[in-house]
């Protein structure tokens, strides 16, 4: 027992021992309580329902948080019936422990638990509350004959519906079947002993078995009522039927009628024909009917399976249909998009070859992964010969922008990202620039360190391919280039990295190219690097990236002239060399040559591809060239 003000457990005493409050009519009402609850369990062991009702409803007066005295309560309910008051009493128990001070294991959970899996009890019970509510409609109504089938159904539902049981007795006792309220009546006193409409009933029915023993009929069965005599004829109910017989009526077979026996053969021989055909005859009908049946399916089956394959094959026309003519859309909006920035790329640098910022911008739309993807053979001529012009250019661009920001004081490691994998497709992959490793580092670290930056594991399991492309660049680092200052961070950073991540395919393609193609590769790269190593020359900047990167065009020209052989510190010096004697006449001459010469090809190229042009856009090839012609006039390219 807890004390009603703090909680605090009680003791014998009269006083709550932690706040001092006066609970000595507190513990006599919980004891009524108590009391009433042990009169109702008694009462309920005996069958006396009724006065356990009444005991238990006491002690929830007394005292609403007697769990015990409401589950019991709603056992009581359930026992005659009453589902609805049962759930009840049982939900409102299981709220007032959930909100109690002091939790304890209530039974209430468990009785709901198992009402609630019983889907097919739930299902009966709310089937014989709808047709007791009918029948007391159909009472209502002076509708008796389908009122007392209706309870029948309850009761077949739910046997323990008390009132149901009580109300068909009282249909008994409306229509004078007294045996059968009789025994209504006695089993819903195995249910309740002491219910007082119960006995009521019962003692009405004993009464008119009294003035009537011969309605009462000691031996007349149960399922026949009172018969009366009216005239010529005898009258009785059975089964809520009138049955209307005349008193000299015979019955077939009990007062001596019997059938004339042509009759009876008449009717056997019936009977043997009719089992004749049924086993006879039949069963072969019914198995040539089922074959019928069978080969009718198989052809509607054969009939719209060729329906489906044909509407697949058509549906797979139309599929290819739609992505080709998807693919076909947004190749030619990205052939265009490519033309345009060829075009200004190329209008700039022969506008002025040293505004490197004009030509790395209006380049910078083009992809060269995918540049001469589906491409025409001008559009790839004129790539050709302005790529090269324009690669370093664009390599120092994104290197310096990457380097810039993973070298700033809060690295900006997603810009790093964005501009290195740039300036790596930019970068000769026979002949790398001497930035080459560091540019490896740190693509390598910024993927590390921004899934290590990552706020919740949501966010790593979307950034999982950081880990790959880390381990992919710091491994390509550790393994080309293992005397590189940065090898002995790629190799921390790649003990920190699980070994089940598997390293991107980032450079499958790349290794594949340098192997099939090295010599192509070696030539165009140095043909690029002579024309560029002069401009170069003159735009020198004070960063070390962009050093790096031209002293590598510096050595690609030298190493045109002088052995392959040459270990890397030879070609550094070759390209000091040429840098400091860059005034003599022969090598200016060269240069000069060169840049003309590509000058001339790339006017030749924007030439071409500007008639074409114009020819697209339905200029008849004289007017394509006259119009080429006044451009080039007006200084357009």
């Amino acid at each position: 027992m807890y004390c009603y003000k703090c909680g605090c457990e009680l003791n014998k005493s009269d006083h709550c021992p932690n706040c001092g409050a006066d609970v000595a009519a507190y513990k006599r009402i919980i004891y009524t309580s108590n009391y009433m609850y042990n009169e109702g369990l008694e009462r309920a062991k005996v069958k006396d329902l009724s006065g356990a009702i009444l005991c238990l409803k006491q002690s929830l007066w007394c005292n609403k948080d007697n769990l015990d005295a409401r589950n019991l309560l709603g056992l009581v309910y359930y026992e005659i019936g009453e589902v609805v008051a049962a759930f009840s009493e049982w939900v409102i128990s299981q709220n007032i422990n959930n909100d109690r001070l002091h939790y304890k294991k209530n039974l209430a959970d468990t009785y709901l638990k198992q009402f609630q899996e019983g889907s097919q009890t739930l299902e009966n019970i709310h089937a014989s509350i709808e047709r007791y509510n009918h029948a007391l409609e159909c009472c209502y109504t002076d509708n008796l004959d389908v009122a007392a089938l209706q309870l029948k159904k309850v009761l077949q539902l739910n046997s323990h519906y008390l009132r149901a049981r009580q109300l068909l007795a009282l249909l008994y006792i409306e229509d004078q079947q007294w045996a059968r309220a009789d025994r209504e009546l006695h089993k819903c006193l195995l249910l309740d002993v002491n219910n007082t409409t119960t006995l009521r009933y019962l003692a009405e029915v004993n009464a008119h078995k009294k003035a009537d023993p011969e309605a009462a009929g000691a031996g007349a069965p149960a399922a026949k009522g009172r018969r009366k005599k009216d005239g010529g004829v005898i009258k009785y109910t059975e089964d809520n039927e009138m049955i209307i017989q005349p008193v000299g009526g015979k019955r077939p077979g009990v007062d001596g009628f019997r059938f004339p026996q042509a009759i009876t053969g008449g009717i056997i021989g019936l009977i043997v024909g009719a089992a004749a055909i049924a086993f006879l005859i039949m069963p072969a009908r019914v198995q040539a009917v089922r074959a019928q049946s069978a080969e009718e399916v198989r052809q509607v089956s054969a009939q719209l399976d060729q329906k489906d394959a044909t509407i697949s094959d058509l549906q797979s026309k139309v599929d290819k249909a739609a992505d080709k003519a998807s693919t076909k859309s947004d190749t030619s909006k990205t052939s265009t998009a490519n033309d345009n920035a060829l075009m200004a790329a190329a209008g700039a640098y022969l506008t002025d070859a040293k505004d490197t910022d004009s030509i790395t911008t209006a380049f910078d739309p083009i992809d060269p992964a995918t540049a001469k993807d589906g491409a025409g053979a001008g559009f790839t001529s004129l790539y050709d010969a302005l790529f090269p012009l324009v690669r370093s250019d664009m390599l120092d661009k994104y290197y310096l922008a990457g380097a810039k920001a993973y070298e700033a004081s809060t690295p900006d490691y997603a810009t790093t990202i964005k501009n290195l994998v740039k300036a790596l497709e930019y970068d000769d992959a026979s002949n790398p620039s001497q930035a080459y490793p560091q540019m490896l580092y740190y693509l390598g670290d910024s993927y590390y360190q921004s899934y290590q930056a990552a706020d919740s594991d949501t966010q790593k399991g979307e950034m999982k391919d950081y880990l790959s492309n880390a381990k992919a660049y710091l491994q390509k680092l550790v393994k080309d280039y293992p005397k590189s200052e940065y090898v002995q961070d790629a190799n921390n950073i790649l003990t920190q990295i699980p070994d089940n991540v598997k390293a991107a395919d980032i450079f499958a393609d790349a290794d594949d190219a340098d192997t099939a193609d090295s010599a192509s590769s070696a030539d165009s790269s140095s043909d690029a690097s002579s024309a560029g190593s002069t401009k170069k020359t003159d735009s020198q900047t004070s960063n070390s990236a962009a050093q790096a990167s031209s002293n590598n065009n510096a050595s690609n020209s030298a190493s045109a002239a002088s052995s392959s052989q040459q270990n890397t510190q030879q070609t550094q010096s070759s390209t000091a060399a040429s840098s400091a004697n860059a005034g003599q006449s022969q090598q200016t001459q060269d240069a000069a040559a060169a840049q003309a010469a590509a000058q001339q090809q790339a006017e030749a190229q924007i030439a071409a591809q500007a008639q074409a042009n114009y020819e697209a856009a339905g200029m008849t090839p004289e007017q394509a060239a006259a119009q080429v012609q006044a451009d080039q006039a007006a200084g357009l390219y």
